[in-house]
């Protein structure tokens, strides 16, 4: 039997604040406390002026990588969550977890160095600190079915928590509106080796 047989009407639940976490990395925690969690058309032009600072002195090799499949994923403007903290170590574009380097920035990079963007997204974590912050936003869409199911997966079968977010976690998208800094509830310094 699924727990979610035991709660029907839980599948149907909308209507409840979540507290998402959302991992980056930061040169400094106070424009979180002031500004809030933006998304990436307020973010642009600030890192791309940054990490133009950042790659003083570094020439463009080749191409863009992966340029048509970037193209088409900044679509969505976020800010974005995770349900489970735990999601935040599973990979993202970069095949590391989600606070080793912000998609956006390695986009930038890549388009502005080419092949040589590695080396200016290693100077981007040399001048910034991985952060988790948590805010309070909507529901989405199946946050108890999977938070029912996170608690099973975990806590019965004895399932790893990374092992089981990488399957179900809910996201919030923040559709490009910033979350304000009202909203923010903790801004978490993680370790460097993170």
């Amino acid at each position: 039997m699924r727990l979610l047989d035991l709660f029907p009407e839980a599948a149907s639940v909308s209507y409840l604040s979540v507290i998402w976490f959302h991992g980056t990395r930061l040169l400094e925690a106070h424009t979180i406390n002031s500004e809030g969690l933006l998304p990436a058309h307020l973010m642009r032009s600030r890192l791309r002026e940054y990490l133009a600072t950042l790659a003083d002195g570094q020439v463009r090799r080749g191409g863009f990588p992966n340029a048509a499949a970037r193209a088409a994923k900044h679509v969505c403007e976020g800010p974005f969550g995770f349900l489970f903290r735990d999601a935040l170590n599973v990979s993202s574009g970069s095949g590391k977890g989600f606070v080793h380097c912000p998609e956006l920035v390695e986009d930038i990079a890549n388009s502005l160095l080419g092949e040589g963007g590695s080396e200016l997204i290693a100077r981007f974590r040399a001048a910034t600190s991985p952060y988790v912050i948590n805010f309070i936003g909507e529901s989405t869409t199946g946050v108890v079915p999977a938070a029912l199911s996170y608690l099973f997966r975990t806590m019965v079968k004895g399932e790893d928590s990374v092992e089981a977010v990488s399957i179900i976690s809910p996201c919030f998208d923040g559709a490009g509106e910033v979350v304000g800094p009202g909203r923010i509830i903790r801004i978490e310094r993680l370790p460097e080796e993170v």
